[in-house]
């Protein structure tokens, strides 16, 4: 099992399958603060009513699902 904290995760998630992460450094930090302002600027976009957005991160576990490099 991969976990966004460990560093062949992040690498897995954002550099292969996240073109617009770019060359950024693949770190947790980074990581979740690219995810961040991503989904802040999408809301800001489309935020017409001017709701609050908050924001959290949570964990996710995928089971019977092999990861490959594409």
């Amino acid at each position: 099992m991969l976990l966004l904290g460990e560093s062949s995760a992040t690498q897995i998630l954002c550099d292969n399958s996240i073109t617009s992460f770019g060359e950024r450094l693949n770190d947790y930090e980074t990581t979740l603060n690219y995810f961040r302002m991503h989904f802040l600027q999408v809301h800001r976009k489309n935020n017409e009513n001017r709701r609050v957005l908050y924001t959290h991160f949570t964990n996710v576990v995928v089971c019977g699902t092999r990861l490959r490099d594409s």
